[in-house]
């Protein structure tokens, strides 16, 4: 490893370990060194010239307050460590996250396959949040396999409810997405993120309060806000 892939790697590293205190029961540093190896490699695809990981760290930057949010920081961390737009295929990391959802059999991003009923507790809880289709065009699917990946990383160590908001935010950050007009009613993306997760968070029992909706709502902006004013 060089010596700049390795302090890549540090970064990343201690951005897991900040999540690790707020949240007690993630792994320990050996799990999360393998985890920090598998975001780095990730986001180090030759193709990349933007959504690398020192995008991560700008977005971590222009949230001041995200050492006091784990699901700031997390969401961070792995909202674009799938970006088949760029990539053209899944790595054999990545397919071993997402195989049980997505096939990549030919390594091209054209010949995607869903897999059907193969999903349960957490990946579908994702899924509804994304509201995504059985389609290989659906807007969104780099965001939604990155939080596909997020889930198998974290599922084990985070509450249904924690991964219900890392998913909102990586959600919101889906870029140049229309308003939604309905007759005389025009919505924003973010008004129809936050009617989603309405939806979710009964069919699903998390149990959040309206206060608490609006609440994960306005994170999830602030991370929008927050990848987007990392474009330079």
């Amino acid at each position: 490893m060089t010596d700049r892939s390795e302090g890549v790697h540090s970064k990343t590293f201690e951005t897991l370990q900040l999540g690790s205190e707020e949240f007690r029961n993630l792994p320990g540093p050996e799990v999360l060194s393998a985890w920090a190896r598998l975001v780095d490699e990730s986001m180090s695809s030759e193709a990349r010239s933007y959504h690398t990981t020192s995008h991560v760290l700008d977005v971590l930057a222009a949230l001041p307050k995200h050492n006091n949010d784990p699901i700031l920081l997390l969401a961070a961390l792995f909202h674009d460590v799938v970006y088949l737009t760029v990539d053209r295929h899944l790595s054999t990391d990545q397919q071993a996250l997402v195989g049980t959802i997505i096939r990549d059999p030919s390594g091209e991003k054209e010949n995607l396959e869903f897999v059907e009923h193969r999903e349960d507790g957490l990946l579908l809880l994702v899924r509804d949040i994304f509201e995504v289709g059985n389609t290989n065009d659906s807007v969104g699917l780099n965001e939604y396999l990155s939080a596909v990946v997020a889930v198998q990383m974290l599922g084990e160590y985070v509450t249904s409810a924690e991964i219900f908001q890392i998913g909102a935010c990586i959600e919101a950050s889906i870029p140049v997405r229309p308003n939604t007009c309905n007759g005389y009613v025009v919505r924003s993306p973010m008004q129809v993120l936050h009617d989603r997760l309405l939806l979710v968070n009964r069919k699903w029992g998390l149990g959040f309060s309206s206060h608490e909706l609006t609440k994960t709502t306005q994170r999830a902006v602030k991370f929008a806000l927050a990848d987007l004013s990392s474009f330079h």
